[in-house]
């Protein structure tokens, strides 16, 4: 994912993938911290 142009544009502008307008990049880091969450219980 680090290799997607949203996630470069997010960080060039001080934001995390989440807080973008870019509405696939919020959904692929949703389901990224949802199986994040489902490791770690």
């Amino acid at each position: 994912m680090a290799l997607r142009v949203a996630y470069q544009e997010a960080l060039g502008t001080g934001l995390t993938a989440a807080e973008t307008t870019d509405q696939n990049a919020r959904i692929e880091m949703r389901f990224l911290m949802a199986e994040i969450r489902k490791i770690l219980r």
